[in-house]
């Protein structure tokens, strides 16, 4: 199948990596920036929109679902590998795997008429893939690695710091389903880097979309992750939600 992966960045053209792991790869970048990242990756990598199109990253993904073809991936620029679990043991897929990996995936969308994919979300954490559920339907997928396949969703602007929670409950509630891949799981380089939506990104602002995000879906499907564990001891909770879709099935 033909399709596309792309990659939004904005304002980190000295740390971005993926184009190392995916060298078909695109980032998508405003024109103000793309000087600065031509310094750091060939042009083959780099997709130079205006400047319009960037500052939001809800905003670019819809330009690049709007612009990008029917059937692409979009992952974040410090993705460093995508891997899976065999048995006990971890499985690091070449980058041909990788390609063989997601063009299958897009065809078992084209089968199963799945518009919306991704992978497990906790990286090599066993506990975390049961091996009976090797796949689940309504579950949540990050944006950090997210396939669509003439997606007919659009993602909120006005929830730029939980738009892949959002994107989630939109394509289950269009098309009642979406593919996740549990025994996949995807690895990003993800602290301490500038730019992206740490440009906006605050505690305060974290808890704001919090609460626009169960305001628009209900208490009873978005709720707070109150922490568990260590994360429970230290007064630390998590700021992303738990989402239950009132849809039957994992």
């Amino acid at each position: 199948m033909d399709f596309k992966v792309y990659s939004p960045s904005y304002k980190r053209p000295g740390t971005v990596i993926a184009h190392h792991y995916m060298s078909e790869l695109q980032y998508v970048i405003c024109e103000s920036q793309a000087d600065d990242y031509r310094k750091h990756c060939p042009d083959k990598n780099l997709w130079v929109v205006p400047d319009s199109a960037q500052g939001n990253v809800c905003r670019v993904r819809n330009f690049i679902l709007d612009n990008g073809g029917p059937d692409l991936v979009m992952v974040d620029d410090d993705l460093k590998r995508i891997a899976m679990w065999s048995d006990t043991t971890i499985k690091k897929f070449t980058e041909q795997e990788a390609y063989a990996f997601i063009e299958n995936a897009f065809i078992m969308c084209e089968e199963g008429d799945f518009h919306y994919w991704g992978l497990n979300c906790t990286a090599r954490d066993r506990g975390q893939y049961q091996g009976y559920c090797p796949f689940s339907f309504k579950r949540f997928v990050g944006g950090p690695f997210c396939g669509h396949h003439h997606n007919e969703c659009r993602y909120d602007e006005s929830l730029s710091l939980k738009e892949d929670y959002d994107m989630t409950l939109q394509v289950l509630k269009r098309y009642r389903w979406l593919l996740r891949f549990n025994f996949a799981f995807y690895e990003n380089d993800f602290h301490g880097k500038a730019g992206g939506c740490a440009a906006y990104r605050t505690m305060e602002r974290e808890h704001q979309q919090f609460e626009m995000l169960q305001r628009k879906w209900g208490k009873d499907i978005v709720k707070k992750d109150t922490g568990m564990g260590l994360r429970k001891k230290k007064g630390d909770p998590k700021i992303d939600p738990i989402i239950y879709p009132p849809i039957i099935g994992v």
